[in-house]
């Protein structure tokens, strides 16, 4: 039975003693490095000022970028990312960013799109710079929200994974053979 603790002892301590780049991360770690960059960022439109400027919507409920394309197409896919609740809810956010009515409910509301469950066709973008409410009803609405978009760089970008995409392992796993 000594023996065997004896063994198991080494084992671990010979892998707490291995090289950084062998030692896995938990998946706590890995989750938390992984979501730094798209916590600041979270509800924002970022403009990546290193390529054509292609506009991307960081999404607050999957902390992963939309890529937006043209303004037919963002309008589309802002609307897809939706959370439906009442006209009320929505009436709540002020259109004039100068207004400081409801702090709370925009900070918690803040870069999401919202659609109200008893209205067809529409919706509204809260700017999480302002805390207002943007119209999201023809594409010019959404070319409106793109070009007033936040710079990001290419290093920024590829920081905050693309929705729809595969994630990419980002931790080794070693295999202990011999003790």
């Amino acid at each position: 039975m000594k023996k065997y603790i004896s063994v198991a002892l080494a084992a671990i301590a010979f892998v707490l003693l291995l090289p950084g780049e062998t030692r896995a991360a938990s998946p706590s770690t890995a989750k938390a490095t992984e979501d730094r960059p798209a916590q600041a960022l979270l509800g924002k439109v970022l403009l990546d000022v290193s390529s054509h400027g292609e506009a991307w919507y960081v999404n607050p409920q999957t902390h992963m970028r939309v890529y937006l394309g043209r303004p037919d197409e963002a309008l589309e896919r802002l609307k897809d990312r939706a959370i439906y609740v009442s006209y009320g809810n929505v009436s709540r956010i002020p259109e004039d960013p100068a207004c400081t009515c409801e702090p709370e409910y925009r900070k918690a509301v803040a870069g999401m799109v919202l659609a109200p469950d008893d209205l067809v066709g529409a919706a509204w973008y809260v700017d999480p710079a302002t805390g207002a409410r943007r119209r999201l009803a023809i594409p010019s609405d959404a070319w409106e929200i793109m070009k007033t978009g936040t710079p990001a760089s290419a290093a920024t970008l590829r920081a905050i994974p693309v929705e729809g995409e595969p994630a990419i392992a980002k931790t080794a796993i070693a295999r202990v053979k011999d003790v």
